[in-house]
């Protein structure tokens, strides 16, 4: 799959958002976008519950509002 990657190499991507669906969800195309100096929304589906777990807890860490050390976890709170 290098045609993602190549596309992206052909446009400006300075002060853009790249969103793309499942299918080009890949770290060599999220890779690619940040090269180019873009952003990206990528998705995380119901078909990876281990990274949808992590990325709610991040959310639900990053809401908290209550300042920690780099090391500590919010569940240790």
């Amino acid at each position: 799959m290098t045609a993602i990657p190549e596309f992206l190499r052909t446009v400006d991507l300075r002060r853009t958002s790249v969103t793309i669906v499942a299918m080009g969800c890949q770290t060599y195309i999220a890779k690619t976008i940040v090269e180019e100096n873009g952003n990206y929304l990528l998705t995380v589906k119901y078909n990876q519950p281990s990274l949808r777990k992590d990325v709610i807890a991040t959310f639900d860490e990053a809401a908290d509002g209550r300042h920690r050390s780099v090391d500590e976890s919010a569940a240790a709170t």
